[in-house]
């Protein structure tokens, strides 16, 4: 299961959620990641993520 913003921001250190919402919004711009705005939880590496991070598919 994908995790939530708020998860992401506690795990990366930042202070709120929406720092890192910032930062998800920046990575999506760029092709790394994609989600759906209507689903929780629906966070996902696209090809090109995978790609960059060297895997060949999604944990």
């Amino acid at each position: 299961m994908p995790p939530t913003v708020r998860e992401l921001a506690e795990r990366a250190g930042f202070r709120g959620s929406s720092t890192a919402y910032y930062w998800l919004h920046e990575l999506r711009d760029e092709g790394y990641l994609d989600w759906d705005d209507r689903t929780f939880r629906s966070l996902r590496l696209t090809p090109r993520g995978l790609e960059h991070l060297q895997l060949k598919e999604a944990r």
